[in-house]
């Protein structure tokens, strides 16, 4: 898996999934008896063990690398394919579409979808919410990350024409907002789950499948670091411990834990103001998503005019610095003088 961003320094988060429960009180809806019922988290079917390089036995609790996923297994994956067009997920209670939408769309073009599909001769359809859809995901390493012998799912062709899968839209948008100087123009986020490569602009895998994303809702909306698709597939939902609650709820927001930031300031590194624009240039040419390289203007040794001092921030990630230039992708066609 090729990496632009410093992923280095990234925080592995191992998903140990045991049984927990969501207690729920009565829903009443054509797809759902009136009763009290619950819904279960997912094992992730991961199965192996890995170091920070390879393939591992299972480690002894005590030893390096012990509590991975692998370790914990909760509710393993079950699905019924119920011959109409629809899946039943036997763990959490969702019946899923089979098939995917004829054709990609824009995130406000899913609800008109979800009005007009008829699919096993229901007419409660909806786009799923990230975690619906997350738990559909398959972490075992298969590619792509869905069970494929009760899910139909399309094939594309990536940024870098190679065969790959969609990413799925969610229903839930991300809460941030990208102002502009004309409120006109500013625009939000809905989640997706890449079901295939999570690839860069240039189609080179950044996160692996599984990963969890976000992009703007429409063509308008900014050029972020990780490659843009603003027309994404849709895989529809129905049933859950959900109620119907058009005008939102309001009270599920805890304004004390909303951060708001300065004009501009996303709380991100120096010289990293949220997402890229359009035309406009990484610091010094290269990704830098984390904010570890020197920003133009820094010296190398404090010396003014130097290259960015890579030994520094190679020192700050616990790595050498040819370690840190190679992570980076930088080649020597593009490396400063000073280091040729």
């Amino acid at each position: 898996m090729k990496k632009h961003s410093i992923q280095l320094l990234g925080v592995v988060v191992c998903i140990s999934v045991t049984t927990f429960w969501f207690a729920s009180g009565s829903v009443e809806s054509d797809s759902t008896s009136s009763k009290e019922s619950n819904y279960a988290i997912v094992d992730t079917n991961q199965g192996l063990c890995y170091n920070n390089k390879e393939q591992i036995d299972g480690p002894a609790k005590g030893e390096a690398f012990y509590g991975q996923d692998a370790q914990y297994t909760g509710n393993v994956p079950s699905y019924t394919d119920n011959g109409d067009g629809t899946v039943t997920d036997n763990v959490t209670g969702l019946t899923w579409t089979q098939e995917l939408s004829d054709a990609s769309m824009v995130w406000e073009d899913a609800d008109d979808y979800c009005d007009s599909l008829t699919t096993g001769g229901y007419d409660d359809w909806r786009l799923p919410n990230i975690k619906e859809l997350q738990s559909i995901v398959d972490y075992s390493g298969s590619f792509p990350a869905i069970d494929t012998s009760v899910f139909n799912i399309t094939e594309i062709v990536n940024e870098a024409g190679n065969k790959d899968y969609p990413y799925f839209w969610s229903s839930t948008s991300n809460p941030y907002i990208d102002k502009h100087d004309d409120p006109a123009e500013g625009y939000c986020y809905a989640w997706y789950v890449a079901f295939g490569y999570a690839v860069d602009h240039d189609g080179e895998d950044m996160h692996g499948a599984g990963a969890v994303r976000f992009d703007t809702k429409t063509e308008a909306g900014a050029e972020g670091i990780d490659g843009e698709r603003v027309n994404n597939y849709v895989r529809l939902v129905r049933g859950g411990n959900v109620i119907e609650t058009p005008e939102g709820d309001p009270s599920t927001v805890d304004e004390d834990r909303v951060v708001v930031f300065e004009d501009g300031d996303t709380g991100m590194p120096a010289g990293n103001k949220g997402p890229r624009k359009e035309g406009d240039v990484p610091q010094n040419g290269h990704e830098d998503s984390q904010g570890l390289l020197p920003q133009d203007g820094q010296m190398q040794g404090g010396q003014p005019g130097g290259r960015p001092d890579f030994a520094a921030a190679a020192e700050k990630l616990g790595i050498t610095e040819d370690e840190l230039v190679a992570a980076l992708g930088i080649s020597e066609d593009s490396m400063p003088p000073e280091r040729q």
